[in-house]
């Protein structure tokens, strides 16, 4: 007879999962509203996850509104993330959701990985926590303006050969704000 332990797995109870997650996912959401109106408290004060703003974004995936880019923000491990697909489904959604001439069109689409770990785990957030991808294409537009950009990695995702997401560069969220956000949103403040 085999003796049980308090070290068994416990069944996986999804429902109270799911709750975390979405809490999770919203307060890291709001995080990211609260740097951003940070950054510029006029130009950006009406910034706001787009769960309070605006539903159809929201199902377009767009996760903060009233800011120069769409943002789409990813919290936890997010071990299956594919972030070409994830801002491929974006912009197409955004595509059929909002007429040709929409500003929103024109924004760039990037997604923020912030990783989380376990509470009271001693261990400290480090820039390599929070992450931003962004297709090449949008990058090397960024670089025409910014010739000393740089990125981390280059991942190449075979999910659409032919989509714009299918090359993906992918730098700290620090960097990115310091290097591509700020010299290209706020240069005149």
């Amino acid at each position: 007879m085999e003796k049980e332990t308090s070290e068994e797995k416990q069944p996986i109870d999804r429902k109270k999962l799911g709750k975390r997650n979405k809490n999770l996912g919203s307060s890291i959401e709001r995080l990211y509203v609260n740097f951003f109106k940070g950054l510029h408290p006029t130009k950006y004060s009406k910034a706001m996850t787009t769960r309070l703003g605006s539903r159809l974004l929201d199902n377009c995936k767009v996760d903060i509104m009233n800011l120069p880019i769409n943002i789409q923000v990813k919290a936890g491990s997010q071990e299956k993330m594919s972030p070409g697909k994830e801002l491929f489904l974006m912009r197409s959604m955004l595509n059929d959701a909002f007429d040709e001439s929409d500003s929103i069109l024109t924004k760039s689409c990037i997604l923020i990985h912030h990783k989380v770990h376990p509470i009271n785990s001693g261990k400290v957030r480090t820039p390599e926590m929070s992450l931003v991808y962004m297709s090449e294409i949008q990058f090397l537009k960024y670089k025409n303006t910014l010739p000393k950009i740089e990125y981390d990695t280059l991942k190449k995702f075979r999910f659409n050969p032919k989509s714009e997401f299918s090359l993906m560069v992918c730098m700290t969220f620090d960097y990115y704000i310091e290097n591509i956000f700020k010299p290209t949103y706020l240069k005149n403040e």
